[in-house]
């Protein structure tokens, strides 16, 4: 018969390849995280040249992407943007359009620095971002158009929205009704 010890190690030995697997998997090879650095440093320097995040604004989401549940938190403040995770510091596009990864200054084609979490880094501003950047870049400088593009974008959103609150109170609605049946809760549909 086995002690106890003995059947540890077996587990340990059986465990410890498997996870070495899944970590394997997850290793970017440095041309991939090149590119995420490259992606990530050619949108901070747009930014600065097309004149956004001329404001302060906030975006803060919870994010399960990477089979984990992180908090990222997004601040734009008069030309930069610093994004954080889970509270730790992920990366900082400053006014003069440099990139801070994790508070080193990236540079384009170099891997120092740069870990497997840069593609993840580039994924936020790509996804949060890049819309309004469109969105801006696609606006004439004219006041009226400027105003009537505006007032189109917020009509078709608000039409959106009266349909999602029109379908939410149906289902409300739905449910208010079967909850309030005589026969409730013995009720068969």
């Amino acid at each position: 018969m086995k002690s106890a010890n003995e059947k540890c190690y077996i587990y340990i030995y059986v465990i410890a390849p498997m996870m070495l697997l899944v970590m394997a998997q997850n290793e970017l090879s440095s041309q991939e995280k090149i590119k995420c650095a490259s992606d990530l440093i050619n949108w901070c320097e747009e930014t600065k040249n097309e004149g956004i995040n001329r404001g302060i604004s906030t975006i803060s989401f919870s994010d399960t992407s990477d089979g984990q549940y992180s908090q990222i938190t997004c601040t734009q403040s008069y030309g930069s943007t610093s994004c954080t995770k889970n509270g730790n510091f992920l990366f900082l596009c400053s006014q003069d359009g440099k990139l801070f990864y994790k508070g080193a200054l990236i540079k384009s084609n170099s891997t120092e620095g740069i870990d497997n979490e840069i593609c993840y880094a580039w994924k936020i501003p790509n996804k949060l971002y890049q819309r309004v950047r469109i969105s801006i870049s696609n606006v004439k400088h004219n006041m009226q158009n400027l105003r009537s593009d505006l007032s189109a974008q917020f009509n078709k959103q608000q039409e959106h929205l009266n349909q999602e609150m029109s379908k939410l109170n149906q289902r409300l609605n739905s449910m208010t009704r079967k909850l309030t049946r005589p026969c409730f809760p013995f009720c068969r549909d």
